[in-house]
């Protein structure tokens, strides 16, 4: 039993690692078009 309950941790751990890799990269994304964008409204004020 203590052996499923490791597996089921790990298992867990191991979704919640691929999770967070998924949410670190639309973070990623959406920070370089936050900065495209910043860098066209500089453009446009100049």
């Amino acid at each position: 039993m203590l052996k499923r309950r490791k597996l089921n941790f790990a298992e867990l751990l191991k979704e919640n690692k691929e999770e967070i890799m998924k949410d670190k990269a639309l973070l990623e994304n959406i920070e370089k078009r936050l900065e495209e964008k910043a860098t066209l409204q500089n453009r446009k004020n100049n």
